[in-house]
């Protein structure tokens, strides 16, 4: 009996010792604000993230949204979905998961239809307006990454009066937000991002007028510790941070729509007007995010332990 006992534990600690020398990570693209009208420079971005992905593990992708300009789509028929994303985002992005986001431009047109796309084609990851995912970094001790998709544009009040985005006044937003709120207080991961179409801080042409989204969101970040919010909207690239706060914010909306211009801001640690998309790259310990245009330059990197 005594050697069985023994036996057990040897296993559990061989075990153990495997696993922790077989620590796992997670490597993937963000884009937003992609679907533009036969965008030359979303092409050049496309291929330089199917050049990354021929050289590095790629596990998948995450869009920010605006999606489809200008108007959405209107069907999972309609010709944009060939168009803007399946003929573009191949090569070796095919067969990659995108975890897609829903911006002001995609309520525009038919959201449904977008929402519906997942049974056309499956890496297209929309299973409602707003959804949270978990995924495994570690097996034993278990460390998680968890990752939340917001629905962000009803809460932008101007949108509820533009006669365009008419599905919007038929969101929650205060449903959502308790949503959210409960999702990150049930949640023991380790790594915690948040992505939305709209950003809280910008040193774009939208800078100083985020005011309702700080006020409604950056509590909730700041209350749970959220280590990234990842956003579209304006139409660059950009890394910034309140002083003394624990969320890195970034925005990753240069993926092919025309690029917005920037200015100084003194929260933005970098912000650059440029097509390019973020590569991010997570284990257990740190999360590596790299900027890179639609040239192959990587522009800029940081990295946030724990």
């Amino acid at each position: 009996m005594r050697n069985l006992v023994w036996l057990i534990l040897f296993f559990l600690i061989s075990c153990k010792s495997t696993l922790e020398k077989q620590k796992n990570s997670l490597s993937f693209m963000v884009i937003g604000d992609w679907g533009w009208v036969n965008s030359t420079e979303q092409g050049k971005t496309a291929q330089m993230m199917k050049n990354i992905a021929d050289t590095s593990k790629i596990d998948y992708l995450v869009s920010t949204g605006d999606n489809f300009y200008y108007d959405g789509v209107q069907s999972t028929n309609d010709i944009k979905w060939t168009e803007r994303y399946e003929n573009i985002y191949n090569g070796s992005l095919l067969g990659k998961d995108w975890y897609v986001t829903l911006g002001n431009h995609d309520y525009q047109g038919n959201v449904q239809a977008q929402l519906e796309y997942h049974n056309k084609n499956s890496q297209w990851k929309l299973p409602k307006r707003y959804y949270a995912v978990e995924k495994t970094l570690q097996s034993f001790p278990r460390i998680t990454l968890l990752m939340i998709f917001l629905d962000t544009s009803p809460f932008d009040k101007n949108l509820h009066t533009s006669g365009i985005h008419t599905d919007i006044m038929q969101q929650d937003s205060t449903l959502q937000k308790k949503w959210l709120d409960s999702t990150l207080a049930n949640s023991k991961a380790q790594w915690k991002m948040i992505f939305g179409h709209h950003p809280l801080y910008t040193a774009g042409p939208r800078k100083g007028t985020m005011g309702n989204y700080i006020a409604t969101f950056k509590p909730i970040f700041d209350k749970y510790k959220v280590d990234f919010y990842v956003a579209g909207h304006e139409h660059h690239l950009g890394h910034l941070k309140p002083d003394n706060n624990h969320t890195e914010y970034i925005i990753s909306g240069g993926g092919g729509a025309d690029i917005t211009p920037i200015s100084d801001y003194d929260v933005s640690k970098y912000t650059v007007s440029s097509y390019g998309f973020t590569l991010f790259k997570v284990d257990n310990q740190k999360i590596t995010f790299t900027f890179i245009n639609n040239k192959g330059e990587k522009l800029y990197e940081y990295t946030k332990t724990k």
